[in-house]
């Protein structure tokens, strides 16, 4: 069965116990954070990950140090110049309505933005979210787990 959603929504970053508010964004194939990036180690092991240390807002006035493996890089087109962003691609669990999902999502400085996060079209569709135009917040994340 298929939840519906509005256009914003609250979601959860479950294992940060972090709740935010998202942009729902169907143009969009991958989702992205809203992430101070501290460091990023190479791997010297071949089959090995490189990581990323990057730190979120806690939304209480905080932030939150995560550590996680690149799965991919993607290069974004500059909005409103030339060129393109290279960004790291990380795996995120994020809890919409009543549904838990692990998903690859960019990082990237969102602070020029009014959402902190933006759900893409892959979790959209792996969620099989609906999504209503004309709405906002209606889904509160209720996901076992974290608070």
């Amino acid at each position: 069965m298929s939840a519906v959603i509005g256009w914003a929504e609250n979601v959860r970053l479950t294992a940060l116990g972090i709740e935010q508010s998202a942009r729902i964004d169907t143009g969009a194939s991958l989702g992205a954070i809203d992430a101070a990036i501290m460091k990023i180690s190479g791997s010297d092991t071949p089959g090995t990950s490189e990581r990323v240390v990057f730190s979120i807002a806690d939304g209480k006035g905080g932030t939150v140090v995560v550590q996680r493996d690149i799965v991919d890089w993607i290069r974004i087109k500059n909005k409103g110049a030339a060129g393109t962003t290279r960004r790291p691609v990380v795996m995120m669990e994020i809890c919409l309505a009543d549904k838990t999902i692990t998903e690859r999502m960019t990082l990237a400085d969102r602070r020029a933005f009014s959402y902190p996060i933006l759900v893409g079209r892959n979790f959209l569709r792996a969620g099989r979210f609906l999504v209503d135009a004309d709405a906002r917040y209606t889904q509160a994340p209720k996901c076992r787990g974290l608070p």
